[in-house]
């Protein structure tokens, strides 16, 4: 499904048809789509930056980035693998190798296999109409599916040759594939509803014998309700070519890639056993994307970054929907989409102390939307933004206190997914989006203390947040508009988090992290019109916004002998009450919950050789993790049950 990353309140609550909240980037290119294979086994380090980070990583950053580095080609022979079975048939493999080629060459390659049947069985009805009403087709179309299960392929390869001692370039290729229905195993929340709103259009059709009411699941009984077939495909795949040049006193960079997702949803909000309000998306994408770069290396006070980017990118777009199992006709659309920026970022030393670092961009995007025959028509959308941080900063023995201000930016544009002829002329609610904008102010403070024993950071910080991206549905009159885009309004988040790691001796670590979060809209309101309808969050909490977070880990390692080593780790999390909509109904939250993972294995004294057993979620503790309403009914999606299971590992 799509990939949902909330930082601090800002996140990606609007999927189809908008641009995420949280910027990815894998090795300097971006990942900009929702739906995003994200099955890495070369991951050499992740770096989670909080709050807005427009300045230097530009659109489509306002609530922080997520920046993931894998492994890049190096001069020594190295292999591993690692094999994973557990309960509910699960298996998951990985391998990765790396090769040199000569003096002044090297590959490496890695291959992820991830695959388990689904966690809910399905018990919609195969066959729910007879008589006439089969005769006249309301069984075509039914075929209960697999539900919440797992298929992922993912391949990654990289050349990097050194050209000359200061000239090198890396060359990388991956392709993902994801052909399952994970995240589609729904529970309907509201049955009465969904039951009343199946009666009135079986009436509507034509439907003779109606099926009667059905059993109500909840998310213990490992049970779902799909009468269409559910899916959740995803392809991913990409190129990427990044040079690298070392001068006496600056470091040019040049990053160039293009990529492809094609992607098909298909589902039934109803999620009832019979076919009530399905769907089907699909959608295809590609975008190149250049980025020049260049980082001085010399010595001085005053170090600066600066490039530029351009970024183009193309998108097919399709939707259907479905009534009980009756197609409607598809909603077409291309867009299309030109950004190009330039930035800047300097740090200049007060003192030997003080410290501080302002960065700028200048960002220019332009969207264009068009819909085809029988009323074609085209929606265009410019935007031209300045983006500004700095942060000021302070050595403090053994640590740094610092203060930062930075603005956000995440592009909006036309909804493809509802034609414009749909609507009255001249009505823009539900059609154009307008960007929505951050200011994040933070203080905090980040040291490493007794000897490097023990690492420390603090925050707290305030997000003035303006025109958030919403959904709405049409009227009950205007059902086939189901994803309306508007600007909500405004919102505030403001909090404080800590972490501490604390290394209690050579064999243990313990680490523990808390955060307290104040996420509301303010004053959220959407009138609504005779065909989209109205949204009022008022000072409601903002979607996924949890009071508290928090997290303690106890990890062990120690040696028994001299050929072998005893590890183990034990991690606590904890997420308080949060709602999956802006209007906090209880059909559609989850209360707060923890959950516990444990591991613990043997491994030889080199980490050569490694055999573990596992237990993620030990007490199968059942919980959501995305919800949604609808005139036909909401829903939840349950999070992943208890798994035992164990790892093999080998290096060589």
């Amino acid at each position: 499904g799509y990939t949902q990353i909330y930082i601090r309140g800002i996140g990606n609550g609007v999927f189809v048809g908008a641009d995420p909240s949280v910027a990815t980037f894998i090795d300097d290119v971006p990942r900009i789509y929702g739906s995003l294979v994200d099955d890495l086994v070369n991951v050499e380090r992740v770096e989670v930056l909080k709050g807005a980070q427009g300045g230097l990583y530009g659109r489509n950053a306002s609530g922080g980035v997520v920046n993931i580095i894998t492994r890049q080609p190096t001069d020594t022979l190295a292999a591993n693998i690692r094999l994973t079975g557990a309960t509910r048939s699960t298996f998951q493999g990985a391998g990765y190798i790396n090769v040199p080629l000569g003096d002044r060459a090297a590959m490496n390659a890695s291959v992820t296999r991830n695959w388990h049947k689904g966690y809910r069985k399905n018990v919609a009805y195969e066959m729910p109409y007879t008589g006439v009403d089969a005769a006249n087709g309301f069984n075509n179309g039914i075929n209960p599916g697999k539900l919440n299960n797992q298929d992922v392929w993912a391949v990654d390869s990289k050349i990097r040759v050194n050209l000359t001692d200061d000239l090198k370039v890396t060359l990388q290729g991956d392709y993902n594939d994801k052909h399952d229905a994970d995240g589609n195993g729904w529970l309907n929340t509201t049955p009465a509803l969904t039951y009343g709103t199946y009666l009135f259009l079986a009436g509507l059709f034509g439907v003779q014998n109606p099926v009667a009411p059905w059993p109500v699941l909840n998310k213990d009984q490992n049970k779902s309700y799909g009468a269409y077939p559910h899916k959740s495909w995803t392809e991913d795949y990409g190129v990427s070519l990044k040079g690298e040049l070392a001068l006496d006193s600056v470091d040019l960079t040049s990053i160039t890639a293009y990529r492809w997702n094609n992607s098909q949803f298909q589902g039934d909000i109803g999620a009832s056993p019979v076919p009530i309000a399905g769907f089907s998306t699909n959608f295809k994408r590609e975008f190149f994307y250049q980025e020049l770069r260049a980082v001085s290396s010399g010595d001085g006070p005053f170090q600066y970054m600066a490039g530029g980017t351009f970024f183009k990118d193309k998108i097919d777009a399709s939707i259907i929907g479905i009534t009980l199992n009756f197609p409607g006709p598809a909603t077409t659309s291309k867009t299309k989409t030109e950004n190009y920026s330039i930035y800047g970022q300097g740090t200049y030393d007060l003192t030997d102390r003080l410290k501080l670092m302002g960065s700028l961009r200048y960002a220019h995007e332009k969207k264009k939307t068009s819909f085809p025959a029988p009323n074609p028509v085209t929606n265009i959308v410019k935007v031209d933004k300045w983006i500004p941080a700095a942060t000021l900063s302070y050595d403090i023995d053994g640590g740094t206190l610092y203060a930062r201000y930075a603005k956000g930016f995440k592009t909006g544009g036309p909804n493809p997914l509802v034609r414009p002829d749909r609507l009255p002329v001249g009505q823009q609610a539900g059609l154009i989006l307008a960007p929505e904008t951050v200011d994040t102010f933070e203080v905090g403070y980040r040291a490493q203390l007794f000897d490097r024993k023990v690492q420390f950071t603090s925050a707290i910080f305030y997000n003035d947040y303006k025109g958030v991206h919403a959904v709405t549905n049409g009227t009950a009159g205007n059902a086939d508009i189901s994803n309306a885009l508007i600007n909500l309004g405004d919102a505030r988040t403001y909090g404080a988090e800590a972490s501490i790691s604390w290394r209690v001796s050579t064999p243990l670590t313990i680490s523990a992290n808390i955060g307290y979060l104040n996420a509301k809209y303010k004053d959220a309101f959407y009138p609504g019109n005779a065909f989209i309808q109205a949204v009022n969050a008022g000072d409601n909490t903002m979607i996924l916004a949890p009071e508290w977070q928090g997290g303690a880990q106890i990890a062990y390692d120690q040696p028994i002998n001299d050929s072998f080593r005893l590890k183990g780790n034990a991690l606590v999390s904890y997420i308080s009450k949060h709602y999956f909509t802006a209007l906090e109904q209880s059909t559609a939250d989850q209360s707060g919950y923890a959950i516990v993972n444990l591991r613990a294995g043997i491994a030889t004294i080199d980490d050569r050789y490694a055999l573990y057993l596992f237990a993620n979620n030990l007490f199968d503790k059942r919980f959501y993790v995305f919800g949604a309403t609808s005139s036909v009914g909401d829903f939840q999606t349950p999070g992943t049950p208890s798994l035992f299971g164990a790892t093999i590992e080998a290096k060589f």
